[in-house]
């Protein structure tokens, strides 16, 4: 099969899961018990899971890493709630691809379309990890960020894009860990700022006016 037919056919499939993961069984009978309706739910899980793992199973044949990330990452947020160990792992691999991808474009090649399509994708798959797990997002952003920042003529735009996720892993952190955030915050806002830094402040002071306080003054 053609990598653009494989590829198609993998997007389709986790349109697929998607719906399937997300749906619920329909109105049930009066007389279904409730036991009944579970063990349907649980169905509609099983085939879901099933074809996520065959969607992971096609990824390793993708010859480009940017296309495997892709897939990774999509199949980790999926595969989060039902087994976090392996969903943790295929995020991991997911920007490890995409690092690879990353230096094998080299420093001279077309900076206004591979290189900056790898680091937009970087922080869409970083963004969706910080949802699951701000601290492994943080991790992982900190683990990549030297094959992003030496294949870039232009290290001070990359620091702001850096600084431009730190700070939105920040932001998800102040939900469930304020003193934290601010300790991120505080941190971050030492580099400079962003346009996510109002969006962090505003989260700081939902959660902790006080410590929003600090962090503005």
């Amino acid at each position: 099969m053609k990598l653009k037919s494989l590829l198609s056919s993998l997007l389709l499939t986790i349109l697929l899961i998607t719906q399937t993961l997300a749906q619920t069984p329909p109105a049930a009978p009066l007389e279904k018990s409730k036991e009944e309706e579970e063990k349907a739910q649980k169905e509609l899980e099983r085939k879901g899971l099933s074809l996520l793992e065959e969607t992971l199973n096609s990824a390793q044949q993708l010859k480009l890493p940017e296309n495997r990330a892709y897939i990774f990452a999509a199949a980790a947020d999926l595969l989060w709630k039902h087994d976090e160990k392996r969903a943790r792992v295929f995020f991991h691999e997911a920007l490890t691809n995409l690092a690879e991808a990353m230096k094998s474009t080299g420093v001279g090649n077309d900076f206004g379309a591979s290189l900056w399509v790898f680091i937009n994708q970087r922080q869409q798959i970083i963004t969706k990890i910080a949802r699951r797990d701000p601290q492994l997002a943080l991790d992982l952003l900190q683990a990549t960020r030297q094959a992003f920042t030496d294949n870039l003529p232009s290290y001070a735009r990359m620091m702001d894009q850096e600084l431009m996720l730190e700070q939105t892993i920040a932001a998800e952190v102040a939900a469930k860990d304020p003193k934290r955030a601010l300790q991120m915050a505080q941190e971050s806002l030492a580099k400079g700022v962003s346009y996510q830094t109002l969006n962090l402040l505003r989260k700081l002071q939902q959660k902790d006016s006080d410590g929003a306080a600090t962090f503005t003054g």
